[in-house]
């Protein structure tokens, strides 16, 4: 690897961070609340938000056309905790002291503290998703005192630890509507605001859950792993996917390890999570295009528009026809 180009994006001051990032996009364009750049195929673009006193927050989708290394704030306050949600697994490159993402779509977190810095390689030409906080773990564990007073215990202030965890379906949901919004122009960055507070908050409830009923951990790491490919493969495979059967031989499984643990990583069956996706994807194809209602249907494998107004009605409350058109006033 060529050296590292080194972006320090900075949680308080986004300014300490443009002399890094005119080096790659000279075009590069700064307002209050939002930095972007481009150049050929690579390009940069940051929201950053520290309005909510305790807490700070940046939105980061980029591709690069050198390798850079986002490191971490070298920062002062304490006690701190950092959470930060990508879209691909990290690794330890224990040699160089930094993560790096492999090839495994997930919904990856990462919870630590200040004492353990958690420095990013990301590769020339590779697209990253990354949402960060810093929360100030006083005004954590104070608004937490009444609901969650194991939460101390659990991000000790003293102590350098860090985890690696695995998002549920609406922390997903979450993620991929901050970015979708990321690309919006009016009221953008209040609805920014609310999805990553709404992020960070059902993450919280996740861990809480998870501590209280180890319902995660249950789920050996390869386990973990297949199950994501497979929710994968329902994914790409939407308009017709593969039954339960062909996926247990796909990835030598059986089948009730299938249903076991793709419920418990994700909080629904496979034929469930199959349902959400086509109607998620058919809303945001009634938003983002003109594409006609029968022609979404038939496209995310609907046998009709029939079944398929059905289906949207029962989980948003109204017809295809009325949500697209609610949406276009």
């Amino acid at each position: 690897m060529n050296e590292a180009k080194t972006i320090k994006i900075k949680y308080t001051s986004i300014n300490k961070s443009i002399n890094s990032l005119t080096s790659i996009f000279s075009n590069l364009t700064v307002k209050k609340h939002e930095l972007s750049g481009s150049y050929g195929n690579s390009f940069v673009k940051v929201n950053f938000f520290n309005q909510i006193e305790g807490l700070q927050m940046n939105i980061i989708r980029a591709k690069f056309n050198v390798d850079v290394l986002l490191e971490d704030d070298d920062i002062k306050e304490k006690p701190l905790t950092i959470v930060r949600f990508c879209n691909k697994e990290l690794v330890e490159d224990t040699f160089n002291k930094y993560y790096k993402f492999t090839d495994e779509k997930v919904s990856n977190i990462s919870l630590f503290n200040r004492h353990t810095p958690l420095n990013l390689l990301i590769p020339k030409g590779e697209e990253i998703y990354l949402i960060g906080f810093q929360v100030n773990t006083n005004v954590l564990t104070q608004f937490s005192e009444d609901t969650w007073p194991e939460l101390p215990e659990l991000i000790n202030f003293n102590l350098a630890w860090k985890h690696q965890l695995y998002g549920d379906l609406s922390i997903e949901e979450y993620f991929n509507d901050i970015f979708r919004l990321q690309e919006t122009r009016i009221g953008k960055n209040g609805l920014m605001l609310s999805k990553a507070l709404a992020l960070l908050t059902h993450f919280f409830i996740q861990l809480s859950l998870q501590e209280e009923k180890s319902k995660m951990f249950d789920v050996i790491e390869e386990n973990l792993k297949v199950m994501h490919k497979i929710k994968d493969a329902l994914l790409e495979r939407i308009n017709n996917p593969p039954d339960i059967k062909s996926l247990a031989l796909e990835f030598g499984i059986s089948e009730s390890g299938i249903h076991h643990n793709f419920k418990t990583i994700f909080g629904v069956p496979p034929i469930k999570f199959l349902q959400n996706s086509r109607l998620e994807n058919a809303r945001n194809l009634l938003i983002d295009t003109s594409t006609p209602i029968t022609n979404i249907a038939l496209d995310l494998g609907y046998n009709d528009s029939a079944h398929f107004s059905r289906s949207f009605r029962n989980k948003f409350g109204m017809s295809p026809s009325s949500y697209r058109n609610g949406r276009l006033l």
